[in-house]
């Protein structure tokens, strides 16, 4: 089912990286909401959040129950975030307003933001 895509004109589109050397870099996809996977692959590598980067290829949000606390901790660490289709489904309904992106998202994951404050869901 298609949905809007005018919600990712308000997002940039490119970014340009700018990475020392020496630098690690990890990258990670596909959290489903879910902060003690992310906390759990960070300890594995021994992730220095003073050092190191993150780069988060998308679906960070929905199915699990950690949305909002995932993106509180790519905020204050400054991750790098792509938008997987579950940000874009999220965006798409609350940016949108786009009904058949709604029940998609609420569908797959996305009704989580029913019980979030008003305050929480403007950060996300």
């Amino acid at each position: 089912m298609p949905y809007s895509t005018r919600c990712l004109a308000k997002t940039p589109i490119h970014q340009q990286l700018h990475i020392n050397d020496g630098t690690r870099v990890f990258i990670i996809s596909d959290l489903d909401a879910d902060y003690k996977k992310l906390a759990g692959a960070l300890e594995s590598v021994n992730f220095d959040y003073d050092n190191d980067t993150l780069i988060m290829l998308g679906d960070v949000i929905d199915r699990g129950n950690d949305s909002v606390k995932l993106i509180k901790h790519i905020i204050k660490h400054n991750f790098i975030m792509l938008l997987g289709n579950h940000e874009h489904m999220m965006l798409a309904s609350l940016i949108d307003k786009d009904k058949d992106a709604f029940q998609l998202w609420v569908k797959n994951g996305g009704a989580w933001h029913f019980n979030e404050t008003q305050e929480d869901l403007l950060l996300v």
